[in-house]
């Protein structure tokens, strides 16, 4: 797991292990998801380019790549929150 880690991520041996535990196994168990979605881009533009229909594999794809988030809230944006937000940031320059 190690090795795919620092291969996907382009890490050097010395920066894998400076990482948190959590975040190794999180960054590990991300690595199939990432790699599902961009199979999945070259899958259909492959099957779109020669007019097939891509299906079974597609279904494929979607189970490695799981569910990234799931949410029953959708957010309004917050015109106040952003003006007072600018405000601190303009405050530090």
């Amino acid at each position: 797991m190690a090795c795919a880690l620092m291969h996907f991520y382009s890490m050097s041996y010395p920066e894998m292990l400076e990482l948190p535990m959590p975040l190794f196994w999180e960054m590990c168990k991300n690595i199939d998801r990432i790699r599902a979605e961009e199979d999945r881009r070259l899958f259909i533009a492959m099957a779109a380019s020669r007019g097939n229909r891509p299906g079974e594999y597609l279904r494929k794809l979607d189970q490695e790549q799981g569910t990234v988030i799931e949410t029953e809230v959708v957010a309004e944006f917050d015109k106040g929150g952003f003006k007072r937000l600018k405000n601190l940031v303009g405050r530090r320059n």
